[in-house]
């Protein structure tokens, strides 16, 4: 059961966290469209990286769990996924 519990707390917290950073993220690279062109995955990978720390700061002030393994995996993924997103959305 305690597994079960970690998992879905920290499938939560990544999906919150990731779709926190999922909107200013896309408005960021909607508005920097002329920079793709000349960064390409690089402005991506840095916006997704600036909107992942937005994401991965709401959940530190909204998650009660500070079990060392779900900041790690749940929060720290939520930092690092839209840096992966964005890198791969940006090289087109």
């Amino acid at each position: 059961a305690r597994g079960g519990s970690f998992m879905a707390s920290a499938r939560a917290c990544l999906l919150v966290g990731t779709m926190t950073a999922l909107v200013p993220a896309a408005l960021c690279l909607f508005a920097l469209r002329r920079a793709l062109e000349l960064g390409g995955w690089r402005v991506g990978a840095v916006v997704g990286g600036a909107a992942g720390a937005l994401g991965a700061l709401c959940l530190e002030l909204h998650c009660a769990n500070t079990h060392l393994l779900h900041v790690v995996v749940a929060h720290g993924g939520a930092a690092l996924l839209p840096v992966v997103i964005f890198a791969l959305v940006a090289r087109r």
